[in-house]
């Protein structure tokens, strides 16, 4: 539409909507800022969650995962952070290996932006959690976690995903359950 734009500056008059993304904080920090009058809508900091179906090619789905990964760092509002694999546990630890490996390669075209030290701290404690509970890869640039079971472990937006074997539907629901 022709009365829509995109900006790097923002001067919104009274009246105006503004959309935004970011993470939460940058979100708030563009609401306060905003004049009376203006009405806001952020999009902020979500998960998304990937299911892979048994007939699923597991190479295709992988690359298709990283490529959703490396998009704004995870921290977009639909984001992958979990995927749940169906067929088992060697196809869910398969598809682990094989993401692991498609971050990899998707982090030489996009590099991963900078970390603060909150984030370095959140990655830290999930690495720690995430190794008491499944199998953990931890690259220069991504964590991919395989959990053979369900847990409630939402990995921090940085590159970081947590993979579950499922053997049938009621493992995802699980997953879904434990996360609510």
């Amino acid at each position: 539409a022709a009365n829509v734009r995109v900006v790097r500056d923002l001067s919104p008059a009274p009246g105006d909507v503004v959309h935004a993304y970011g993470s939460d904080g940058a979100l708030a920090e563009v609401e306060r800022a905003l004049p009376a009058g203006a009405r806001f809508h952020g999009h902020g900091t979500g998960f998304g969650v990937a299911a892979i179906a048994e007939e699923a090619d597991l190479r295709a789905a992988t690359e298709a995962l990283a490529e959703d990964v490396v998009v704004f760092d995870q921290a977009g509002c639909l984001s992958p952070r979990i995927a749940v694999v169906a067929g088992g546990s060697d196809r869910g630890a398969d598809f682990a290996r094989l993401t692991s490996a498609a971050l990899t390669r998707a982090g030489r075209r996009v590099p991963r932006g900078p970390l603060d030290d909150a984030q370095t701290a959140e990655l830290a404690r999930f690495v720690r959690v995430a190794s008491a509970l499944g199998e953990v890869r931890e690259e220069a640039d991504h964590i991919v976690t395989f959990l053979d079971e369900p847990e409630a472990l939402l990995p921090p937006a940085a590159r970081a995903g947590v993979v579950v074997a499922s053997a049938g539907g009621h493992n995802t629901r699980k997953v879904l359950g434990a996360l609510a």
